[in-house]
């Protein structure tokens, strides 16, 4: 039976806590969400979930009171980030776990990522997802494609971060002064590069155990016009705080930072081309990120992509040429 005071309280620590941001989203879609969590092999003591409503028209509770170990958390609208954060002030877990209320867990692969987290205790654990869409099509993204332990700096310098929050399971103690940014629309990549590059122990596990569900009308994939404009120009306010974040760092931790920031600038680069088309708007850019150093980017031999990038963009030639070819996509 739901209440809002569940199994979290007591005297002992669950072993991980189930963080979903709610919104709108279909009540068949949110049991599903659930039922994953319930499914999973653990005592009714090693978990909690904690739903967050952003602000619903259509209020979860008559949905969530057929469920224990949930509570219910309210606030006005103020995204995703927020919600989060807010369940992160709540968690009582050793682990925590972001779960859209859209998506669910693929629960036998992600039971054995829990059974490593019991043995080896990593600071992070990441894992593989699946890719699904209204029609049934279901599709295997590979963030990793072998099991190792290493630093989250190592981590960063040899991979491709991927920058969603839901692919990774993490200790609550190291994010005690960590929070998803909540004034742009890119606070994933924010949070998600602080965590990993400052984690001492990551566990790579590659199996399938997430089933993300793309949905057209979803929040996430909204493509207004207006929303395409402000996720480009917030990117450089991510990039620039990430940036001045970089100057705490040393070592592989610092070098694993600039890698990602350098990946982010040529995003927003190739981004600001594609989605706004705007010569102009790419000038003023390009001049901001001067500002800070940011530009020209690094020729580093990261991916392919990158180095042939960062070759080609240096002159504003180059950029010229880029523009040309790109805004024609």
């Amino acid at each position: 039976m739901y209440t809002e005071q569940d199994a979290s309280q007591k005297q002992n620590k669950p072993l991980i806590s189930f963080i979903i941001p709610y919104y709108n989203v279909p009540a068949e879609l949110l049991r599903d969400s659930l039922e994953s969590i319930i499914n999973l092999s653990l005592s009714d003591d090693e978990y909690e979930i904690i739903l967050i409503d952003d602000g619903s028209e259509i209020s979860p509770k008559e949905i969530i009171c057929k469920y224990k170990n949930i509570r219910y958390l309210y606030q006005n609208n103020q995204g995703p980030g927020a919600a989060r954060n807010l369940g992160i002030d709540n968690a009582k877990g050793l682990y925590i776990q972001f779960v859209d209320a859209d998506d669910r867990l693929n629960s036998k692969e992600y039971d054995k990522c829990l059974q490593q987290l019991k043995i080896k205790r990593p600071d992070i654990l990441i894992f593989n997802y699946i890719r699904t869409d209204e029609f049934g099509i279901s599709k295997e993204y590979d963030i990793i494609n072998t099991s190792l332990s290493l630093s989250g700096a190592e981590f960063m310098l040899s991979n491709n971060l991927h920058g969603s929050p839901w692919f990774n399971i993490f200790k609550s103690e190291i994010a005690t002064d960590l929070r998803f940014p909540t004034d742009i629309m890119n606070e994933d990549e924010d949070f998600v590069a602080r965590l990993i590059v400052t984690g001492k122990h990551v566990l790579t596990y590659p199996v399938y155990a997430y089933i993300y569900h793309y949905r057209r009308g979803s929040l996430t994939n909204a493509t207004s016009n207006e929303r395409v404009i402000r996720r480009v120009t917030d990117s450089e306010t991510l990039i620039i705080r990430l940036y001045e974040f970089s100057k705490q760092l040393s070592g592989d931790q610092l070098a694993a930072m600039k890698r990602r920031i350098n990946q982010l600038t040529m995003d927003y680069i190739y981004n600001s081309i594609t989605l706004v088309h705007s010569w102009s708007l790419l000038m003023k850019q390009i001049k901001s990120l001067k500002a800070y150093h940011l530009y020209p980017l690094d020729k580093q031999k990261y991916t392919l992509k990158y180095y042939l990038f960062s070759m080609l963009s240096t002159s504003k030639l180059g950029l010229f040429v880029i523009f040309n070819l790109l805004r024609r996509r």
